[in-house]
């Protein structure tokens, strides 16, 4: 097996999924919202709707600055809403509207349908292999990246 090109499939995939994230929410008709948003909606979703900032950005792997900003965007557009902790004033909390709560439906569809695609062809053997090798990459690198 040639392995030296495992970052090349890794940013063609990635970038090949992202191409049909966003064709798919344009023929939703969504298009204020793109595939990089789908981590926050993601962190909402797993977490009953509302999260601390702080928490959205570790959930997400992102920086705070980027979820800022995608956060800003996000409010602008109505599918989430911010607030600030009565009792700790430095801490934001992020809630789904109920805009956001529908886009969850599309969200989620999508991701099946990307599922679907990803392990089309598959066993499930094949399917757990793929995700501990992916999930050992990551580990990896994150290990060496603290």
């Amino acid at each position: 097996m040639n392995d030296k090109y495992i970052v090349y499939y890794l940013s063609k995939a990635k970038k090949i999924i992202h191409r049909y994230i966003a064709k798919r929410l344009l023929e939703e008709g969504i298009r204020d919202v793109v595939p990089s948003h789908g981590n926050i909606f993601t962190a909402l979703s797993e977490n009953g709707g509302v999260l601390p900032m702080k928490d959205i950005a570790r959930l997400s792997g992102k920086d705070k600055s980027t979820i800022t900003s995608h956060i800003k965007h996000l409010v602008s557009c109505g599918y989430i809403e911010k607030s600030i902790n009565e009792r700790d004033k430095r801490v934001t909390f992020i809630k789904l509207t109920s805009k956001g709560e529908s886009f969850l439906k599309v969200y989620e569809q999508i991701s099946k349908e990307i599922n679907d695609i990803s392990y089309m062809d598959m066993t499930e053997e094949e399917k757990s292999y793929l995700l501990l090798g992916l999930k050992n990459l990551y580990l990896n690198f994150k290990e060496i990246d603290n």
